[in-house]
């Protein structure tokens, strides 16, 4: 009997996702390995094979020398243990002693098993059973990010347990198929979503895309905000279609190259859409709605969309209704294109201490502004823009904020009908070429500057 235990409990993680059609590729094992019931600390001797799930059969040893699940007998990988953790990436070629990994190995559609053996220098190799899972293998990643792929969701007839690469292995819920995705994507994702409706909220936390590619939640893509039928694919926030019981319909944190596609989302406790500290993404051909129910029982008053602390967002051809403010933008540099904030409770569009640049945006019908732009933001507003029966004014400013219409671009404004004013800035606001809008029948006038503010 050995004179020592070694026990060792490890994840394995995916570090790169892509087709592992071919090529090298590359994943992060860590874990903890203790010795005499201490945990180990030093330079640790590795040997790695992968195996099926019988153990009878080797898929890859670090040195090429395993056969039908034996220990490697010509290199070890030493290893950094500190208080009994470590981590390696299995097929780093620049670890000593670690060979390539070739991702075709994952295409049998078998399971596959990493097996393990340590020694701590005194005493020889032990084999550290059980053999460790590697979980999802088709997603493992090549190396260098090429060969893009599709996650596919399935509401239906998906399972969650399935891998998501085909349509009939998809996973049934989207956050499950964004839960495969690992936190730097070095290759084009798509996350393919089968019509429905798919009641969860859609967490995407500390996602970050190489750039140049994208990781897409992909709806009804035909859909667009001319259409007279909803998008097919809708995710929301409630349970029964009436009261909302989750924050959001699909939330974003310190994520990068995301792009959302051709989805409807309603109901929220919070905003329908919620991205923070996140830049580089898009967000096209989607419909926000249902935000907001100030008649309801809980007096819930949740944005469309709210986004904040983002840069270089874009934002297209979408619509925002319903809610209690349309689209609202905090500390952000946003473009806007194509748009409809209309029938919202309170606010269409809302810009607060950031910057837009806005194209051929609809803000009517509004609880209070079409569009407002707070503390030092600054808008710049193009192509062909209407801002009229709303219940306060059709633009308004405040607060240190500026609002150039055009100014080098092409620009035609309609502000009609509005309640009390067309243009209304306050508290040493600016606009520079107002006069390319057109005012009619605003009921307390066409323009008001107060406090400051400077028409021109």
């Amino acid at each position: 009997m050995k004179a020592r235990t070694i026990i060792s409990v490890a994840l394995i993680a995916v570090i790169c996702a892509a087709s592992a059609a071919a090529g090298d590729a590359e994943f992060n094992y860590n874990g903890r390995v203790q010795v005499q019931g201490q945990p180990f600390d030093g330079i640790g001797s590795f040997k790695f094979a992968i195996v099926n799930e019988a153990g009878g059969v080797s898929y890859w040893s670090n040195d090429g020398t395993s056969v039908a699940g034996s220990e490697p007998t010509s290199e070890s990988v030493n290893i950094e243990v500190k208080n009994g953790f470590f981590s390696v990436d299995i097929g780093d070629v620049n670890t000593t002693g670690m060979a390539s990994l070739n991702a075709s190995i994952f295409n049998s559609g078998d399971s596959v098993f990493l097996r393990v053996w340590f020694s701590d220098g005194v005493h020889g190799f032990e084999w550290l059973a059980p053999d460790r899972r590697i979980v999802n293998p088709a997603l493992l990643g090549l190396q260098s990010g090429t060969g893009d792929f599709t996650i596919y969701v399935d509401g239906v007839n998906g399972d969650d347990g399935h891998s998501g690469l085909t349509t009939a292995t998809a996973k049934r819920t989207i956050q499950a198929a964004v839960d495969t995705v690992p936190a730097l994507v070095k290759c084009n994702v798509t996350i393919d979503i089968a019509d429905g409706v798919y009641r969860e909220q859609v967490n995407l936390m500390g996602i970050s895309v190489a750039p140049g590619k994208k990781l897409r939640l992909l709806g009804d893509n035909n859909w667009t905000r001319s259409s007279l039928d909803d998008p097919t694919v809708r995710i929301t926030g409630s349970d029964n279609d009436t009261t909302p019981v989750r924050q959001c319909a699909v939330r974003a944190e310190q994520c990068s190259g995301l792009a959302l596609e051709g989805l409807w989302l309603d109901f929220a406790t919070s905003a329908c859409l919620r991205m923070t500290s996140s830049s580089s993404f898009e967000v096209r051909q989607c419909k926000v709605t249902r935000g907001s129910d100030p008649a309801g029982p809980d007096n819930i008053q949740a944005h469309g969309a709210y986004l904040s602390t983002c840069s270089d967002g874009t934002v297209t051809d979408c619509l925002f209704e319903d809610n209690y403010i349309g689209l609202m933008t905090n500390n952000s540099f946003m473009y806007l294109n194509d748009l409809t904030t209309s029938y919202n409770n309170h606010e269409g569009t809302y810009v607060y201490a950031g910057r837009a640049i806005v194209w051929n945006l609809i803000a009517n019908h509004n609880g209070r502004n079409g569009v407002t732009f707070q503390q030092n933001s600054t808008g710049q507003l193009c192509g062909n823009c209407e801002f009229s029966y709303n219940s306060w004014s059709g633009v308004t400013a405040a607060y240190q904020a500026s609002l150039l219409f055009g100014w080098a671009f092409p620009y035609s404004g309609q502000v009609k009908n509005n309640a009390l004013y067309g243009l209304d800035i306050a508290y040493m606001a600016y606009t520079i070429q107002y006069t390319l809008n057109t005012f009619q029948g605003n009921g307390a006038g066409a323009t008001r500057a107060r406090y400051g503010s400077t028409l021109w």
